[in-house]
């Protein structure tokens, strides 16, 4: 444990209030965080918490919830080390008034990168090449490149990532369409669409990529009738949730050619089933949901949890992603 004590003119008087870190920094960065809620005695082990007196909390514990539930807790604030939101339990943290922030926007450039690794694999003949290479065969022949310059491509989540793939995208020469909420425009974007407006938006897309987040409305989003209203052989990208896609008729569209490709980092259940067809399916890139790994992942995060640690010190809003626990993202 790293304790954080108030220096009074007597001496040493320990504080009343806690902050528990969860997430694996070495000592010089804990010393940071130390340093910067100076009215905060410092825990770094779960066991050694008194949640009579924890208000802030970096990182996740599932231990978490019962100490939750409880409601015998001083928490006012956690901020994840992830991006994702829909597996905990957001109507209990409104319920007992607790903050919510996530690491949403630092997988930016590993997210972007990631989509367009996957997209290049198949427009350029990598992965066919990489198959016909492991048998031995030179398969020239077998090979028809795609080239992206300008195609067009939706982007269904227009927001710090997705603004981020469309600007790559427009390196590539590419058509971009965004799809959001309010359809305003956005730097990058030749056009937004409305969520409501979700079939427009894909119709004339020779690449469709989905980087929302998991809600309630977005879960199954992307079904078979919604597939049908794809351009017919649209290249689908999935880095946002598993669950909002539906990998039966996914497959469905794939084999009735309504697809020509896709590329999946997320699914329904994780870790993929070793049985799963999506495995063996010619049209399917699969990744094993690390489209937004990093080699400096923590630090990364770093600035993020130093940006919300001081507003909250300084009781002022919390700048960086901040959870709508009514929206659930």
């Amino acid at each position: 444990m790293v304790g954080i004590c108030d220096n009074v003119e007597q001496g040493v008087m320990a504080v009343s209030k806690e902050l528990l870190v969860l997430i694996g920094y070495e000592v010089d960065v804990l010393e940071t965080f130390r340093e910067m809620a100076s009215g905060y005695q410092l825990v770094s082990e779960f066991e050694e918490a008194d949640f009579s007196k924890v208000e802030i909390v970096l990182g996740w514990d599932e231990r978490l919830v019962d100490v939750l539930e409880s409601g015998q807790h001083q928490l006012k604030w956690i901020q994840l080390s992830t991006a994702g939101v829909d597996k905990l339990p957001l109507d209990l943290l409104a319920q007992e008034g607790v903050r919510l922030t996530s690491a949403s926007g630092m997988h930016t450039h590993s997210l972007a990168e990631s989509i367009f690794g996957m997209l290049l694999a198949r427009t350029r003949g990598i992965l066919q090449s990489v198959e016909a290479s492991k048998a031995s065969r030179w398969a020239q022949e077998e090979i028809e490149p795609v080239v992206l310059f300008d195609k067009s491509v939706t982007i269904i989540g227009a927001g710090k990532i997705g603004t981020e793939v469309a600007h790559m995208a427009k390196a590539f020469g590419m058509q971009t369409t965004g799809v959001n909420r309010s359809g305003g425009q956005i730097d990058g974007f030749d056009k937004v669409y409305m969520n409501d407006n979700l079939a427009e938006a894909v119709a004339d897309a020779d690449v469709v990529i989905n980087i929302l987040p998991l809600t309630p409305e977005t879960t199954g989003l992307f079904n078979l009738s919604l597939f049908e209203q794809f351009k017919p052989g649209a290249m689908f990208v999935n880095v946002g949730r598993g669950e909002s896609v539906v990998t039966a008729d996914l497959l469905t569209a794939l084999d009735q050619e309504l697809l020509s490709f896709a590329a999946l980092d997320v699914f329904e259940e994780e870790p993929l089933p070793a049985e799963s067809p999506v495995y063996t399916h010619s049209k399917i890139l699969a990744t094993p949901h690390i489209a937004g790994f990093m080699d400096d992942y923590l630090g990364t995060l770093r600035p993020i949890i130093e940006e919300n640690l001081q507003a909250f010190i300084d009781r002022e809003e919390l700048p960086v992603s901040e959870v709508d626990l009514e929206r659930k993202y």
